[in-house]
């Protein structure tokens, strides 16, 4: 049981800096950087599918009983 919590905080925690990463693209000078690259819409699909991945990768714990 605790190495499945543990992996349930650690999908969770991979979920949680892809999330960033995506919102870390939405700050002004980031997304100027990347528009003025003309690579803004490629990193932010790149970005959201890590995330969406992590996030699938989550398991829901639900308690016995």
């Amino acid at each position: 049981m605790l190495r499945r919590v543990q992996a349930l905080f650690s999908k969770s925690a991979l979920s949680a800096k892809e999330k960033q990463d995506v919102d870390d693209l939405e700050v002004e000078d980031t997304k100027k950087l990347f528009l003025e690259q003309g690579t803004w819409e490629a990193k932010q699909k790149k970005e959201m599918q890590e995330y969406l991945d992590a996030k699938n990768k989550e398991v829901i714990v639900i308690p016995p009983g």
